[in-house]
Parts: structure tokens; sequence; C-alpha cells
């Protein structure tokens, strides 16, 4: 495969700090939101334009998690919310 085929327009750039930060920030306000304690959030070393996130889940097991960082934060919060199970504290299995 061609350096310039990897290049395509079609995969999404995210410009470097500002947008970066309001990705994350918004990422660790759905967390919040779902009841996830401690959250840790970094770039990725293995996807470009990606964040790793890791938590654990309502059972208490670790999870990773990789998000793009061009997603909507519909997106975002629909992914915390099914890998992360039942809201903790809300009674519900």
């Amino acid at each position: 495969m061609k350096l310039s085929n990897y290049n395509s327009p079609r995969r999404p750039t995210i410009a470097p700090n500002r947008n970066l930060t309001e990705r994350a920030g918004l990422i660790r306000d759905v967390a919040n939101m779902l009841g996830i304690d401690a959250i840790k959030i970094e770039l990725s070393n293995l996807l470009k334009d990606a964040f790793r996130i890791q938590f654990d889940d309502c059972t208490g097991r670790a999870q990773t998690l990789f998000i793009p960082a061009a997603a909507s934060p519909a997106r975002i919060s629909q992914t915390l919310r099914l890998v992360s199970g039942p809201r903790r504290g809300s009674g519900q299995f």
C-alpha cells in the first residue's frame, strides 16, 4: 500500500491541542454521568487520532476501550454506556 493511500482525505484528522483537550473533557464528563469514578484517558499509541480509555466496569473488571477522537458526543456516550454496564447505584441489573 502506498503512503499516499494511508493519508487519504477519508481519514478524519483532529487539530492537535484544543480539540483533543475538548474531546478528552467530553469523555470524562460522560464517564462521570454514567458513574465511572476512576478513568484514565490518553492518546493511543496504536491508532491514529484515537483515545485509549481504561476504567473498571460495573463488575469491577478492567476495561480498555479505543474511541476515535473524531467521534460524536452521542457515539462516545453510547459506547461508554454499552461497555460500562448499568449505572452504579441505580438498582438495575
